[in-house]
């Protein structure tokens, strides 16, 4: 991974006051039992970096799911349901504070009726778009909001959540908890959910690493050097008051086709669709070299079942120019790519640096520090992988299709998503755009499709 830094004349330092300071400082910030009856919940380093990327215009820092259903939801059961997350995920229902000792997420009381939101509509594309884009109050709460929305005999549910509390594999867990409560209340509307949150630090990743492998961690800056990030010149300059999400699928015959394409090749899901974006994003543009950001899900290094929260990290893939390669190739170049990072810790790297400041030093440090070792291309993708229909499940109501996306960009950032949902395959991309923009953006996502084996 590469991130522009100038590690020769800050990193070295920086190892070594962590490890003076660290027996000392861990475990001096008030928690709820210091405090009065209010719920007090330290914010973790991977919230405030979610944080600090919406204060620096990157992204409104909420992650967005919808969901078709054959027929209406049950009222009752549905806002049980809801008010009852806060069993897995307090913060859900709280403000994000801040001050020059600290973050944290303080519990507030909210209504069903401030987090729940019905409407009846006869324009359904545009009622699904509005419910999609609208803001969160971080520094309010709550920190959630469902919109359902009936159209005829059918309903659909929107649901935005902050991205400063979960990544796509945290947001999935909490709809998987939704469905599983709905179908409790449906069943029992007197039932008691006992289900408690759990961990949401990164130290249940880094926790169960061996010394060497910690030490590997720290200290292993081969890919961390200085670099000039080659981002691409893109046709987009963005309008704030333009939010806008927009989606492909491509249908489940189609999507078996590519993963069997892939498999043949000895390449993933993932490298396919990795191959489609960059020719694609060489044909829009007239970069010769890029850096494309994919996160990669950290929870495969845990060692227990942790609580729903941010645990992702970040692969850079460098891409020379595509257009004279066939599609083959490019799979074959970005596989190579792929497979030489995804046993490697040097990802880790990064983020239990940061972690470990966090926990050590005062909280203006530790801004300072995130802006200066945290960057990331302008350009990325993220494949948020399979929605399980099976997990997904609201009892006799079929969910006829849903997709999930993450984070609505400004211009010059630029993310492509995917999710998979009964074997189709939905592209999305958000960004905050001219009129003009975005029928750039739907021949992007098009021209993605195009790149497709058939």
């Amino acid at each position: 991974m590469q991130f522009t830094i100038n590690y020769s004349i800050c990193q070295s330092n920086l190892v070594r006051l962590i490890k003076i300071r660290l027996g000392n400082e861990i475990g001096k910030r008030k928690t709820g039992d210091d405090m009065s009856k209010i719920q007090i919940f330290p914010a973790e380093s991977s919230d405030i970096k979610h944080y600090i990327s919406a204060q620096n215009h990157k992204n409104d820092h909420h992650l967005h799911f919808y969901m078709h259903l054959a027929k209406p939801l049950d009222w009752t059961a549905l806002k049980k349901a809801i008010m009852s997350l806060e069993k897995v995920l307090p913060q859900l229902f709280s403000h994000f504070k801040e001050s020059a000792s600290g973050a944290w997420w303080q519990e507030s009381v909210f209504a069903a009726s401030d987090v729940l939101f019905y409407e009846e509509t006869e324009s359904l594309d545009a009622a699904i778009q509005q419910a999609l884009v609208r803001k969160l109050s971080t520094e309010n709460g709550p920190q959630f909001r469902v919109t359902v929305i009936r159209h005829q005999e059918e309903e659909h549910l929107v649901f935005i959540l902050n991205h400063m509390l979960a990544d796509g594999g945290g947001f999935k867990e909490l709809l998987y908890h939704l469905a599983d409560h709905y179908r409790l209340f449906l069943d029992d509307p007197n039932a008691i959910i006992k289900e408690t949150a759990g961990s949401r630090s990164l130290k249940e990743v880094f926790g169960h690493f061996q010394l060497l492998d910690k030490w590997k961690i720290m200290t292993d800056t081969q890919e961390n050097k200085a670099t000039d990030i080659h981002n691409p010149i893109l046709p987009l300059h963005g309008d704030d008051l333009q939010p806008v999400i927009l989606t492909k699928t491509i249908s489940a015959a189609h999507f078996s086709y590519l993963k069997a394409y892939a498999k043949q090749r000895g390449a993933t899901i993932n490298d396919l669709l990795f191959a489609s974006f960059t020719r694609t994003l060489y044909r829009r543009t007239d970069a010769a070299l890029v850096d494309i950001d994919c996160p990669l899900d950290l929870r495969k290094y845990l060692s227990k079942p942790a609580g729903i929260a941010n645990f992702t990290a970040n692969l850079l893939c460098t891409m020379p120019d595509q257009q004279n390669e066939t599609f083959e190739e490019t799979l074959h170049t970005v596989h190579q790519q792929f497979d030489r990072q995804k046993d490697s810790l040097k990802p880790l790297h990064i983020y239990y640096l940061l972690d470990m400041i966090h926990h050590v030093f005062p909280y203006p440090s530790f801004k300072k520090w995130m802006a200066k070792l945290y960057d990331i291309p302008t350009t990325s993708l993220t494949n948020i992988g399979i929605i399980d229909h099976q997990r997904l499940n609201f009892g006799t109501n079929d969910v006829l299709s849903c997709f999930m996306n993450g984070s609505l960009k400004y211009a010059p950032y630029f993310q492509v998503a995917a999710t998979t949902f009964r074997d189709e395959l939905t592209l999305s991309t958000n960004l905050h755009a001219t009129a003009s923009e975005q029928k750039w953006l739907e021949e992007f996502l098009e021209d993605m499709i195009c790149e497709f084996p058939h």
